[in-house]
């Protein structure tokens, strides 16, 4: 009886809360781009924050500087976003602004212009071999994969020949690779399902390029890439942004599973070594009594509902929960007394679906997600199979131009020296159940 009393005053305390709070902040601010010592940075810095700037800003910021450098970066920053998806168009723009601005020290970040001019002439698969699962466990998936890559290829007006092969239907992945191959494929997407890539990479010949949707920890042949929704992509920026705030003492709450456990390793890892620390961490499970674990977590004093009491040695929250947990725990943070403690979290928090009634209890949380699923509600494996199709259309140019992203469904999308595809996604806060 006394857990359901505290959980229905916690839920009655966020919505009283939430309406008189005026004081949250936009996930992530615009720069100060008028500010003279922002154009001192490290170079690499600079770009980096430069590509999180909306292009409004960029354009307006462009055309009122007198600052000779604060006006190549503007403009080349511009042709970032503005050619991003068109190879031709950004390897033509980006000539163009290198004989305007020979000497500017973002000369740097680009490949000379002979291999622009060889981009620009760049060669595109005539024929896309895609191996999925199309039915059985993973048929779901497959299928949204599937439409996504359909869905991305009907809009070009050049696009090449596209044939599926369903990895459920043909358990030897190596064999049906091959047989790809033969019918003509010079470009493959896929396998989507970890085991099947993994099996696939032992065959250690890939005679065209080869896009594995999911990533292993083997060291890739050559010809081979892998891309996909991985966590750890999310991790990164979790950590990046709150030490960028300034905090350093974090409290990791995650469900007691191999994912989480998983995740939160990987967090702690990574935030020691930006020199933070992880003041506790706790696991979740079907069974666990939140009112009460978060109440001992935040040690909290329930004796006295109306004079709450809780620790002072958190920084900033990372809250890992799925939707229908998430909804449960957020409340009681805040009823335990967290209001003014920054909550962060990654795509796990959002379902994907407007649910404004249900997710107004997550009113205030920071998190990252795709760009495809924030704004249309598309499903996020959908947005993998329109990204796949983007870069089986410029890989060549994610390889030399790897400081100038693709901006696609599931993210800002750069290639690693290993061939691995990684994404940065936007930040946003849930205001009134919607992100």
């Amino acid at each position: 009886m006394m857990k359901k009393i505290l959980l229905l005053i916690a839920i009655l305390f966020t919505l009283t809360s939430c309406a008189s709070h005026t004081n949250e902040q936009p996930a992530e601010q615009q720069l100060a781009l008028d500010n003279p010592a922002l154009w001192q940075a490290n170079t690499n810095t600079l770009w980096n924050k430069l590509q999180r700037e909306p292009l409004a800003n960029l354009t307006t910021q462009q055309a009122s500087t007198k600052n000779p450098i604060a006006n190549g970066w503007l403009k080349l920053a511009i042709i970032n976003k503005s050619y991003n998806n068109n190879t031709q168009q950004l390897t033509q723009a980006l000539a163009n602004w290198r004989k305007e601005f020979p000497h500017h020290p973002a000369n740097a970040i680009f490949v000379d212009d002979n291999t622009l001019t060889a981009l620009n002439t760049q060669t595109k698969p005539k024929q896309i071999a895609v191996l999925l699962p199309l039915e059985g466990m993973y048929g779901d998936k497959g299928a949204n994969v599937r439409d996504g890559i359909m869905s991305a290829a009907s809009v070009d007006t050049d696009k090449p020949q596209i044939r599926f092969y369903d990895t459920e239907k043909n358990a030897n992945i190596q064999a049906l690779y091959q047989k790809a191959l033969k019918e003509g494929a010079d470009f493959v997407i896929g396998p989507l399902v970890k085991n099947n890539v993994q099996e696939l990479l032992q065959q250690g010949n890939f005679p065209v390029p080869t896009l594995a949707l999911n990533y292993t920890q083997t060291p890739l042949p050559t010809n081979v890439y892998e891309f996909g929704l991985s966590p750890q992509d999310e991790a990164t920026q979790l950590i990046e942004k709150a030490h960028q705030s300034g905090f350093s003492r974090v409290l990791i709450i995650a469900p007691q599973s191999n994912w989480g456990h998983g995740i939160a390793q990987n967090i702690t890892e990574h935030w020691q070594a930006v020199g933070g620390r992880v003041v506790d961490t706790y696991y979740f499970s079907g069974n666990s009594n939140f009112s009460q674990d978060i109440a001992q977590l935040l040690h909290a004093k329930t004796d006295d509902l109306t004079h709450q009491q809780h620790r002072q040695d958190v920084d900033v929250i990372f809250l890992l929960a799925q939707p229908e947990n998430a909804r449960l725990i957020a409340p009681l943070l805040k009823y335990y007394g967290m209001t003014n403690t920054p909550i962060y979290s990654t795509s796990v928090i959002y379902s994907g679906m407007p649910s404004p009634n249900r997710d107004s209890e997550l009113n205030g949380i920071a998190f990252i997600d795709a760009p495809l699923t924030l704004q249309k509600n598309n499903n996020r494996l959908y947005a993998v199979g329109r990204d796949a199709y983007y870069i089986s259309q410029h890989l060549q140019r994610m390889n030399q131009l790897a400081n100038f992203p693709v901006y696609g469904g599931t993210g800002a999308l750069t290639m690693s020296s290993n061939r691995q595809i990684h994404r940065r996604l936007p930040w946003v806060t849930m205001h009134d159940g919607h992100p």
